[in-house]
């Protein structure tokens, strides 16, 4: 017999891909967060996992660093979607809050595909002030390590162990969690037609609505660093107008809060309110 001159084919092992991590433009920007009296879990972070060209790459696990306050929250909640935001990859894995926190996701389930990129959301179960090691003013920042071992895939053509790293820590925004905190807005007066101001010994000019926002109340303390700084900006054209006004701030019962001298003259006058009358509970 007359062995074949023709050879098989040759294959060729592909070499194990690149993972990069990032802060996803998504990401939300620095806010006031509701502790857990609330019942809200909010996104704290979202980070953009990429796979080079080489080839799609198999999620192994996720781990974050809580540069905030540890006791701010209670648990994190890692969840994979695609691109789009909103198409789920896998499910839900919860860890219990602390330093640190490290999710691990089953096989095949979590797949960032080659030249191309998949989101992780991260999301908080914040701990309640009354009954925790939290405090108002405590903060929330999820980081992902620059260690080249915080985020670990697996080839799915090579088989290989990919890191994914760089040079400097992937830190999303600073979240800082309170019991309650106030939102202000203008509500219209109730003063002379057009706001017309006649010499009158005390006339309304504004009226600010204050809202609680949370399962708490809010109280500025009388004579404390509680405090609320109006301006006034003022056109003063009279023959009168060396004389100097007084700005008497009142609750809605009519209780006086503060009074401030406004000064004679044309610009901007700036009044701190620090409850040295009265304190105020909303």
């Amino acid at each position: 017999a007359t062995p074949p001159t023709s050879t098989g084919a040759t294959d060729t092992v592909i070499a194990a891909g690149a993972l990069t991590v990032s802060v996803d433009s998504s990401s939300p920007k620095a806010s006031v967060l509701l502790d857990a009296a609330q019942t809200t879990t909010p996104t704290l972070a979202v980070f953009r996992l990429a796979s080079s060209n080489a080839e799609a790459l198999d999620l192994d696990s996720f781990k974050i660093t809580d540069d905030g306050s540890d006791a701010a929250v209670d648990a994190y909640h890692f969840q994979a979607y695609e691109k789009n935001g909103t198409t789920k990859l896998g499910s839900e894995v919860v860890v219990a809050g602390g330093a640190t926190a490290t999710a691990y996701f089953v096989d095949g389930a979590v797949t960032v595909p080659a030249n191309d990129y998949i989101l992780m959301k991260v999301t908080g179960v914040l701990a309640d002030i009354d009954t925790s090691a939290s405090d108002n003013e405590s903060t929330v920042q999820v980081t992902v390590a620059a260690d080249n071992t915080d985020v670990l895939t697996t080839g799915l053509a090579s088989g290989t162990a990919v890191a994914g790293g760089g040079s400097t820590n992937y830190d999303a925004t600073t979240h800082t969690v309170f019991q309650s905190y106030p939102t202000f807005a203008w509500v219209e007066n109730s003063s002379a037609a057009n706001g017309t101001l006649t010499n009158a010994s005390k006339q309304l000019i504004g009226k600010l609505k204050i809202t609680a926002n949370g399962a708490s109340d809010i109280s500025f303390l009388s004579g404390s660093t509680s405090e609320i700084i109006f301006q006034f900006a003022q056109v003063e054209s009279d023959d009168d107008d060396t004389a100097v006004a007084v700005a008497t701030f009142e609750d809605e019962l009519g209780t006086t809060l503060d009074t401030a001298n406004i000064t004679a003259g044309s610009g901007t006058v700036e009044a701190t309110v620090n409850f040295s009358s009265s304190a105020l509970t909303v």
